[in-house]
């Protein structure tokens, strides 16, 4: 409703002087004015003139100072992101350094208990076939006592 009522009243002060045509005349002294307005001198006309200048390049300058303080917070923003990426990446380097270290580790404690296991392996394997080859001889012995 208020959106409504804003564009309804920027529509009533915009539209008059939409149409108002600009009125001009050379006036001598002690003529009468063809209409009715303000008149303005020549010096009064450079002061309007000059203060419109005066305005834009006021305009200008706060501009380009708003221009400036919004590039410098962006430029900072942007350092802040930089440095914040920038350790975390270092952190990410440091964690892969001792990953790496700790993988190298493993394997070195790996293969040692390869090495271990190879050996008990191979204890346990002729173990094995030794129980195994006395078990046989000893139901064949037992066999053959109870034959008789």
């Amino acid at each position: 409703m208020s959106k409504i009522l804003a564009i309804f009243l920027a529509v009533l002060l915009i539209a008059p002087s939409c149409f108002a045509r600009p009125l001009m005349a050379n006036l001598v002294k002690g003529k009468k004015a063809p209409f009715a307005g303000t008149l303005l001198n020549p010096e009064a006309v450079a002061v309007t003139i000059a203060s419109k200048k005066a305005q834009e390049e006021k305009c200008k300058v706060k501009t380009s100072a708003e221009v400036a303080k919004a590039k410098i917070l962006s430029d900072a923003k942007i350092e802040k992101v930089v440095l914040r990426l920038n350790s975390k990446y270092l952190v990410l380097v440091s964690h892969s350094k001792l990953d790496k270290s700790h993988i190298a580790s493993l394997e070195k404690e790996l293969k040692k208990r390869k090495e271990e296991t190879t050996f008990s392996r191979t204890t346990w394997l002729g173990m094995g076939a030794a129980g195994g080859i006395a078990l046989v001889l000893g139901v064949l012995y037992v066999s053959n006592v109870a034959s008789k």
